[in-house]
Order: structure tokens, then C-alpha cells, then sequence
């Protein structure tokens, strides 16, 4: 069993007991990715009311950074990317999902437009397309990528909504989505 601690200190608690825990220790070390040069700073967020496309409504919100905003183009992207991949995604899987939320991030490498939506009462699925501003291509949706730490905060406060909304013995769609991330940071 691999243990996230350095050997010196699961020696003194007396958790390391053999050869082999210095080799995993060791191994450890190795294999640990090196520490990020990123720090985290709040970013903006806005809100930007509910598009009804067909038959998905979703929140839209909107995360930049503090020299930036969401700009025309981003929303025209993703009202495109919503209307031709998304909808297309769920008439191939047979969806009747109608509700859910949107993502706009302007961060420092690119635009990332996420877009999330409620399907079986619970689950929660989404579709994300990122743009790098340098013009490299991205591989977010060969990674799996769910979000970063500023769509996170988004994806919680949405959870949340969704749970006191609609997992009630009355659910209620108007007020889920007239239910938001009031914070103006993330």
C-alpha cells in the first residue's frame, strides 16, 4: 500500500517497518508530479440569465480573469458549440434532458466552454470544448477533464441547487433556475 507520507515520518510513528516501504517512499518521490507554478487567485464571475435552446434551458455563467471578460464572440461560440454538439449528443443518446447550466471560462491559456446538464433525476453530464488562445489544440476531451478549480466552485453551487430544487417531493424547474452562485469571485 502506497502511503502519501515521507518514509522518515512513517519510521518515527512506527508505520515503516521495512525495506519495502522506503522503496515505495522512493517511488513516491519519483513519481509525484513536480509542484505547479500556478497560484490560485480568485477570478470573476457573472451570471448571464437562462438560454432556451430547443429544449434545453441552461444557466449561463461566466468566469475571467480580472484583465478580461467574456466577450460576444465567446457567447456566439457557445451557442454554437450548444446548438450543434450538445443537442446532437443527446438526440444520439436519446436524451430528454431540458435542464442544466453553462459554463463560459476565459482564463489565461484559452476559453473553455462547459456545458452540464441533469439527466435520470440525478446524474450529472457535460460536454466541454476549450479554445487556446496560442492556437494549439486541446485534448480536454480526450483527458476527461471535468473542470478547474473556478468551474468547480460553479459545479457545486449548481449540485446544490439541483438537489434542493428538484430532489424534493415537489421539484420545482422554474425555481432551480432562478436558483444561482450569488458569489461575484470564484
Amino acid at each position: 500500500m502506497r502511503h502519501p507520507l515521507p518514509y522518515e515520518t512513517l519510521r518515527r510513528v512506527g508505520l515503516a517497518t521495512s525495506a519495502r516501504s522506503r522503496e515505495i517512499t522512493k517511488m513516491d518521490a519519483v513519481t509525484r508530479p513536480a509542484p505547479s507554478d500556478a497560484t490560485y487567485a480568485p477570478r470573476d464571475l457573472s451570471r448571464h440569465g437562462v438560454w432556451s435552446i430547443r429544449a434545453l434551458r441552461v444557466k449561463l455563467y461566466g468566469i475571467a480573469t480580472a484583465d478580461q471578460g467574456i466577450t460576444q464572440a465567446d457567447f456566439g461560440t457557445a451557442r454554437t458549440f450548444i446548438r450543434d454538439d450538445v443537442l446532437a449528443k443527446l438526440k444520439a443518446t436519446g436524451s430528454d434532458a431540458s435542464l442544466g447550466f453553462a459554463i463560459i471560462h476565459r482564463g489565461t491559456e484559452g476559453v473553455t466552454l462547459a456545458v452540464h446538464w441533469w439527466e435520470e433525476g440525478s446524474i450529472l453530464c457535460h460536454a466541454v470544448h476549450r479554445q487556446r488562445f496560442d492556437g494549439r489544440p486541446s485534448d480536454v476531451q480526450d483527458r476527461g477533464t471535468i473542470g478547474c478549480v473556478w468551474e468547480l466552485a460553479v459545479i457545486d453551487a449548481e449540485t446544490r441547487a439541483w438537489r434542493d430544487t428538484m430532489m424534493t417531493p415537489r421539484p420545482s424547474p422554474e425555481i432551480y433556475l432562478k436558483t444561482v452562485l450569488a458569489a461575484s469571485q470564484v
